[in-house]
């Protein structure tokens, strides 16, 4: 029959057979466990600094993310009511006249267009509507 252990250390039966068998062996076994378990800790230690590390790094690039957005955001808005404030007055009121004269023009469009050409045909007599 075999018998096994299972950790760094042997168990006290098998760690005095070895010290009978070598004086000083259980000595650099115990310090061999004791090495190999403060090399363990200081690997899990800089692990998780890492992890540490990496989280603040992810959190900083979705705040830089959010700051981006809002300044872009910002800047469309800017530029949306520069445009509003600098409009010529003209402008806007012969687009809203053009969509009206547009809108009114539609049912009678509707009922002469029977084919493509005369589809043609309608459009360049309502062109002059529209821009007036």
């Amino acid at each position: 029959m075999e018998a096994g252990f299972i950790g760094p250390l042997p168990p006290p039966d098998l760690l005095r057979g070895y010290e009978e068998a070598c004086p000083g062996a259980a000595d650099r076994i115990i310090a061999m466990a004791e090495r190999q378990l403060a090399h363990s800790q200081t690997l899990e230690t800089r692990m998780l600094e890492a992890a540490n590390a990496d989280s603040k790094n992810d959190f900083a690039e979705g705040r830089l993310g959010q700051v981006c957005g809002l300044i872009v955001a910002l800047s469309f808005i800017a530029a949306g009511t520069y445009v509003a404030s600098t409009a010529t007055p003209g402008l806007v009121r012969s687009s809203a006249e053009a969509a009206w004269a547009c809108r009114r023009s539609l049912p009678s469009l509707s009922a002469a267009v029977r084919s493509r050409s005369d589809l043609v045909s309608v459009t360049k007599l309502a062109s002059p509507q529209i821009r007036t």
